[in-house]
């Protein structure tokens, strides 16, 4: 009986009222970020780090958190580049240049054009930049990554310490990629075909949802022989995760310790010594309920309630 209800259409019209509830209480939540004053970031400067977060008209202003807490906790300032996944509104990204006075917002329209004519010798990476979305995040960081090295964030990191492991690589000359280290093996190749297929012993446990990476280690070669395969595709969510895999494990991989947590268990919460959480999406809810009320209680910035 109480399925029935829920599937009548007046049971779906509160069950759409309570998510729409959930959306606006998340969404006055997030917005608290623009009460910060802006941060001015570097424009072109090809000796520093980028950072490079692919973003949507859903998740901009989760996407202004996870920047914000990793700069201000990192101590320095970084360029910035937000890639639109095509859904990016004017007005949106100019609240995100004014946000971070100095950062690129690079529109689907210039990056779609860009690449096209960077990946003319590479047919099979130009059409699988066309496939998903999620390619965007191998492919475009690297392409317009000013300098020699970026780091990657999602829309869904909350830092709550300093990322000493992030600010020890930054300067120095170790030539390996860093990479939080998931729940479990998430990865669309196996080790076995890995090493059939490039000859490469593929790092288990890679998440790409935050990574510091040198630039050359994207090879759009590796890439090429990589996306001849359709079984790369088995999980499309999954496919710049596994690609970025493929190609640290060849370049130059380390994992981060823990503190970079990704963890789905509800009752995990922030251990001591947390770093960094990644709030995936079955927990995504808790980047408000937990992560923003932590930082908030803890001075970061006030919000009303």
């Amino acid at each position: 009986m109480i399925g029935s209800l829920k599937m009548s259409p007046p049971g779906r019209a509160v069950s759409r009222l309570k998510r729409q509830m959930v959306d606006w209480q998340r969404a006055r939540v997030a917005r608290a970020i623009l009460r910060l004053p802006p941060r001015p970031v570097p424009g072109v400067a090809p000796e520093r780090a980028s950072i490079h977060t692919l973003t949507s008209r859903r998740d901009w202003l989760s996407a202004l958190w996870s920047v914000r807490t990793f700069m201000e906790f990192l101590g320095e300032s970084l360029p910035v580049r937000f890639h639109d996944d095509g859904t990016l509104t004017p007005e949106i990204s100019a609240k995100l240049r004014a946000f971070f006075p100095g950062s690129l917002v690079i529109s689907a329209t210039e990056s779609h054009a860009v690449a096209e004519e960077r990946l003319h010798q590479f047919p099979k990476c130009r059409a699988a930049r066309g496939r998903h979305i999620m390619t965007h995040k191998l492919i475009d960081a690297a392409i317009f990554a000013p300098g020699a090295r970026y780091l990657l964030l999602d829309s869904d990191l909350l830092f709550f310490s300093p990322p000493r492991e992030i600010s020890q690589w930054l300067p120095g000359p170790e030539r390996v990629n860093l990479w939080n280290e998931d729940q479990g093996n998430s990865l669309n190749l196996s080790p076995g075909e890995a090493r059939a297929r490039h000859g490469v012993n593929l790092v288990q446990k890679i998440n790409a949802g935050f990574g510091a990476v040198w630039r050359d280690s994207v090879d759009f070669n590796l890439l090429e022989e990589y996306f001849q395969h359709e079984t790369v595709w088995s999980h499309p969510h999954r496919v710049e995760q596994t690609a970025y895999a493929l190609l640290s494990s060849r370049f130059g991989v380390r994992l981060l310790p823990r503190s970079y947590l990704i963890d789905t268990d509800r009752k995990t919460g922030l251990p001591a010594g947390i770093v960094m959480k990644h709030y995936v999406g079955i927990i995504r809810d808790l980047f408000f309920s937990e992560g923003i009320r932590h930082l908030t209680a803890t001075g970061f910035l006030a919000v009303e309630r």
